[in-house]
């Protein structure tokens, strides 16, 4: 199926830089120990290890 040409002019990148700024997201690295407080301690404390294999 043919697609609009509009798809394939648009600039999805662009867009979402120019949208980030305008609502000026600070990203932040969340931490274990801000994901168990978040959980309220209802999560095992094993729940949020990562396996590097």
């Amino acid at each position: 199926m043919p697609q609009p040409v509009w798809l394939f002019e648009f600039d999805a990148e662009k867009y979402a830089l120019k949208k980030l700024e305008e609502v000026e997201y600070k990203h932040e690295d969340w931490t274990v120990d801000m994901m168990m407080a978040l959980e309220k301690k209802q999560a095992e404390e094993h729940f949020y290890m990562v396996a590097n294999k």
